[in-house]
Order: structure tokens, then sequence, then C-alpha cells
């Protein structure tokens, strides 16, 4: 599927990628636990959760919690009850503290409660609702609470590993649950390696200039472009091999048993926050779905899914919705890179440059010398698009086996589980809920048919290549500039 170029009005108005995102992790290895006095006896409640979920204690123990004021200013210096959260590592931490606590209280109810509204305590739901509206997401835990700022390394002195993890926050203190959250972490940091790369290549041939600039099929210009091309390979291929580890220390049993009821979102009769005479409000929980890798993946490679079926429509809809969950920096870098033309739109650039120089080296009104050169040029820019377009050929092939994994695992960890869960249950009506759970991911969206489509859309984006058996693959690209006579 080709992408539609942007026209020069849209390129003119489209955001320079300037303000540079090293990933969607915190600082390595300068984040750090936070402890707050006034917060001392919500992470005592935190601690015992499962002593009280054991005993049945758990909305007594949170909701006689003390009333405690969030400030992200000095105002908070006349208020001996309130605590002052001035960097973002603050927020976020503090964010999912009470996030976790929600959860807790909202997810311990009966199967009777399900069909009326949760009213949360006072002392959990406003400092909720102020930190989500200062963060701009959304009032429940979330993939950043539980994933992107919820763990530390366990040696700040050496690289992050999945050994090298240690989680701050878990509901049940299995270690499927940790896990599960490692995993995810430790896609972000290989991910975030192709973050920079996108954001380097766009730095050299920035999506504005594609009509214009000779400079950007230029030898060297090309050359910089296909070797950042193979780093995001690269990541890539380490996330997909993370993702391979999943099952080494997530049992899909204890999974969907046990720690998804946790990450789920709010039911259909929704949550009332606190004593405000608000009306219920209904979330989706914390899921994979609210990651900004894959959307920035999809914005860089010019991936474009398409909708055919309203279903399908609804479903990406929904899966657009999950970025009002995201931190709000990686929300604008999705909107930064799909405001530009893509990576695809510059190869489809240099197939026009390659086009016209073939035209060129035929003309008869110019002296032969010059028909030469553009020959030469001709057949030097053929071979930098070919090894491109392998290259993203290759980005395109990691993406869809990021994404096959992805819907295999859940099924194995989801519906498979789910099918096997209903058949011990008797009640027709218990054992069709079951089911019915079985198509939904852990944040609440129908996925496997849409994902099935979203693999069919990603493989029709690859390139037929012609035969490169005599490219020189072991020293990089042909040493001919192009356009050399503008740089002599």
């Amino acid at each position: 599927m080709s992408p539609t170029p942007k026209t020069q009005m849209e390129m003119e108005e489209s955001v320079c990628i300037s303000d540079r995102c090293e990933g969607f992790l915190p600082s390595i290895p300068f984040q750090s636990e936070f402890k707050f006095d006034l917060l001392q006896p919500h992470e005592l409640v935190y601690e015992a959760l499962p002593q009280l979920v054991k005993y049945g204690t758990v909305r007594d123990c949170i909701g006689d919690l003390p009333f405690v004021n969030v400030s992200f200013q000095y105002e908070s210096m006349f208020d001996s009850n309130c605590v002052l959260l001035e960097t973002l590592e603050e927020q976020e931490a503090v964010f999912s503290l009470f996030g976790f606590l929600a959860s807790s209280y909202v997810h311990v109810q009966s199967a009777l409660e399900k069909t009326k509204p949760v009213l949360l305590p006072e002392c959990v739901a406003m400092p909720l609702k102020r930190l989500a509206g200062h963060l701009d997401r959304y009032p429940i835990l979330d993939y950043g609470g539980c994933v992107l700022y919820n763990w530390v390394l366990e040696d700040p002195h050496e690289e992050l590993t999945l050994e090298n993890i240690r989680i701050l926050r878990t509901f049940t203190r299995i270690s499927s649950e940790e896990w599960f959250y490692k995993i995810h972490i430790a896609i972000e940091y290989y991910g975030g390696e192709a973050i920079v790369s996108m954001q380097d290549i766009f730095q050299i041939v920035p999506p504005s200039s594609f009509s214009m600039d000779a400079e950007v099929v230029h030898f060297e210009v090309v050359r910089r472009v296909h070797n950042l091309m193979e780093s995001v390979v690269d990541s890539l291929k380490h996330m997909n091999s993370v993702l391979d580890r999943m099952r080494e220390g997530c049992k899909s049993h204890d999974f969907y048993n046990i720690v998804r009821p946790w990450l789920s979102g709010w039911n259909a009769a929704g949550v009332i926050y606190g004593d405000s005479g608000e009306l219920p409000e209904v979330y989706s929980g914390g899921s994979g779905a609210q990651s900004s890798l894959l959307p920035c993946f999809d914005a860089f490679l010019g991936l474009q899914h398409a909708t055919h079926t309203p279903e399908d429509d609804k479903f990406l809809k929904s899966l657009r919705s999950y970025r009002n969950a995201m931190p709000k920096k990686h929300r604008a870098l999705i909107e930064k890179l799909e405001s530009g033309n893509s990576i695809r739109v510059y190869i489809e650039y240099l197939e026009r440059s390659h086009a016209k120089l073939k035209i060129d080296s035929r003309d008869n009104n110019v002296p032969l010398y010059m028909n030469e050169e553009n020959e030469r040029s001709s057949i030097s820019l053929g071979q930098h698009m070919k090894q491109i377009k392998l290259a993203y050929n290759a980005c395109v092939e990691q993406v869809l086996s990021f994404r096959r994994k992805h819907i295999g695992l859940a099924i194995s960890y989801i519906s498979s589980q789910a099918r096997l869960t209903a058949q011990s249950v008797k009640d027709e009506g218990t054992r069709a809920e079951m089911m019915e759970q079985a198509k939904v991911g852990t944040g609440g969206s129908h996925f496997s048919s849409h994902l099935s489509r979203h693999i069919d859309d990603t493989r029709r984006c690859l390139y037929e290549v012609d035969d490169v058996s005599k490219i020189d693959r072991s020293g990089g690209l042909a040493q001919f500039s192009i356009f050399s006579r503008y740089h002599s």
C-alpha cells in the first residue's frame, strides 16, 4: 500500500523532529525509588495488599487512608498536608502508587457488584484525578504506571537486561507478574535505540525536503540513511528476541487467572471518583496497546492500516484512543513522525530521481560526457535504492515478526486460558460471558481478527527487490557520488 505524499503546504506546516527523544523509558541509570513521609500510610497499605486481599480487608484499609493533597508548585510549602512533586519522575511514581491502590480497591468487587458503579474513596480518587489531569492521562493504572515508570536497575552500574531489572510494584508479588513487566521494559529499552535512529534519519533527510533538495540523494546522505536503517533493523531484532522470552518466566495460567484481573479496566458500570457527585467513568486498563513503539514504527515506515469493515474502523479508533493513556511527550513524537513524510516516501523520491537520471542519460541535446555521467549516476543510484529497500523490507519483516509473536501470545495467554476456564463452569450464562472475554485483550480491546488484518496490511508494504547478488554488502554502498558535479 503506497502512502500519499504530503503536499507542499503540509510539508511546510509539519513539525520538525527537533525535541530529541531517547526512547520511552526514564533516564538510565538515574531513576530511583521515591519516598514521601505523608504517603507512608499509602505505601504500607500497598505493601500489605496480598494479605489484605486474603483476609478481605482491602477496601476497609484503603478507605481509611488519610487524605493527602498533591501539588506541582511551591504552594505546598503552606499546606502541611500536601506532597510537592516537582519532577516528572516523582509525579509518575506517585501516579503509579495511586493507580495500584485504585485498581486494588475496584477489582476486589464481587460478581454481584459488577452491575453497579464502584465508589472510589476520596483519599485515592482525588490525588489520582489531579495527577492524571496534570500528566494529561486517564485516572487509572496504565502502561506508564505499571511498566515505564515501575522499575529500577538492580545494579545501576550495569546495562539494562532482564536479569538486572527490579520491579517496584506488583499486585500479586508472583514472579509471572514481575516477568511480564520486565519483558515490556526490555522491549522498550531496545526499541528506544530505534527511536533515536529514526530521528537521526529525519535530521539527515528532513521529511519536507524530499521533493526539493538534490542533497538528499547524494551518496553520503543515502549511505548514512542506509546505515541508520540497519540499526533500526537491529533494534527490532532485539525486541523480537526479548518477546521470545515471555514464556520463560510468565506462566499463561498465572497471568490469565491471577495477574490479568488486576490490570483490567473498569467494567461497564464504571467508577465514581470520590463524593463529587459526578457520573461514573469507564477507562481501559494498562495494556501494551498503550506503548508508543509500534505507532512510531508504523509512522516511520509508512505502514497504513486499512479499514475493511465498520468493526475495523471502530477497532482502529479504539487503538488511537489508547494514545490518550500515553505520556504527553511520547504521544507528541508519534504525531511528529506522522506529520511528515515517511521513509517510504523518501524511497519513492529516490525512485523518481533514478527514473529522471535514466531519461537524462539518453538526452541527445547534451554532450556525450554528460550522458555518460548520468548513466553512471543512474546505475549507482539504482544500487543505493536496492540497499535501502532491502533495509526497509528487513524493518517490515521484523515488525511482522513482532506482530505475529504478539498475537500468538495473546491467544495463548488470554483466548486459550479463557476457554479452558470456561469449560469448568457449569452456569451457561457465565460460560458465555467468559468465552466472549476470550476475544478481549488485557486493556479491553477485541484483538484477534483485527490484529491479523494488521499483519496483512504490514505484509503488503514489502517491496519487490530485483536481484542484488552483485551488490557489495560487505563494504556498504557503491562508492560513486550521486550529483557529484554539485559537490566537487
